[in-house]
């Protein structure tokens, strides 16, 4: 991963991948990546505990997968990962919001996810047991990372449990938003109370509370005790950390309006200022197209 990188969610088993520099590692032993993209395809999305899940293939072999549109590669179980022979090359000791794990890399690998074909790959091989059990409730042998967002327009039916591809000559439903770069994550402006918009993070692989970057929060006086309702058990790879929780008084996304929200702050150096995932993000229908920059939501009443 990008050295500035962060995943800042409760589900930190992805700012480890952040913290450690992957996708430097990873830019001396790429492969030619090839994306082959067939016909549209729909399929059932999954959610529990506010993480989506799909059916996908990797090298061949089926299996269900977690999605994460914040994370820069996909990563694989390790126990999955001996199941289809990956050749493991490398290794890095990761430092996540929670502590240290090991993680290794392999190369080659295949995905076939909805209509695209992601080839000769590069993923992050690493023991997901422990956030499988203390996070999402599941085991998890995959998840998927940005590779895919990248590789088409995307549309999320949280109204009809569907995810899709799409083609790019049809206009999504939706009110249309700009989408930046920061640091590898994509993100959208909001309303954040009473102030001028903010850029958040889009993140599909937050499955928790809205985060709050802690000098975000310092600076917008979040942290006063009429603000603190509580701690909450959070972290990823490495362990658990316990967090702040602050009420938010409204955010609006797209025209609707949130209120009352329970967010968490974010500790680490890097966090976005703000962190919006599926508790929020599942209130809308989603088009999203990162190669263009531009998301459509629309919500769902």
């Amino acid at each position: 991963m990008k050295t500035q990188t962060q995943k800042r969610e409760s589900m930190k088993y992805l700012a480890f991948l952040c913290n450690a520099k992957i996708c430097l590692i990873l830019a001396m032993i790429i492969n030619l990546c090839i994306v082959e993209t067939i016909e549209a395809a729909t399929q059932q999305l999954r959610t529990t505990n506010n993480r989506l899940f799909i059916t996908i293939s990797v090298n061949g072999v089926t299996t269900e997968a977690l999605l994460d549109s914040g994370a820069e590669m996909s990563l694989i179980d390790g126990l999955f990962a001996d199941t289809l022979s990956l050749n493991l090359n490398g290794s890095q000791i990761a430092k996540g919001t929670g502590g240290s794990q090991k993680v290794q890399f392999a190369s080659g690998v295949n995905f076939d996810i909805l209509d695209v074909k992601l080839l000769n790959r590069n993923v992050a091989v690493l023991d997901l047991s422990d956030i499988s059990k203390r996070i999402i409730g599941k085991p998890v042998k995959v998840i998927v990372g940005r590779e895919f967002f990248d590789s088409a327009r995307i549309q999320l039916s949280f109204r009809d449990k569907s995810i899709s591809t799409v083609k790019k000559d049809l206009i999504p439903s939706g009110a249309e938003l700009p989408l930046t770069n920061s640091h590898g994550i994509k993100q959208f402006p909001l309303q954040f109370e009473n102030s001028a918009k903010v850029l958040a993070d889009f993140d599909l692989g937050n499955g928790s509370e809205v985060l709050i970057g802690a000098k975000y929060a310092t600076k917008n006086n979040l942290l006063t005790p009429a603000r603190l309702i509580g701690k909450k058990p959070g972290g990823g790879i490495g362990g658990s950390i316990e967090r702040n929780l602050v009420m938010l008084k409204k955010i609006n996304i797209a025209g609707k309006d949130f209120s009352s929200i329970t967010a968490a702050i974010d500790p680490t150096d890097n966090a976005a200022d703000i962190n919006v995932g599926v508790s929020i993000l599942k209130s809308f229908d989603i088009t999203v197209d990162f190669s263009e920059n531009r998301l459509w939501l629309l919500p769902i009443d």
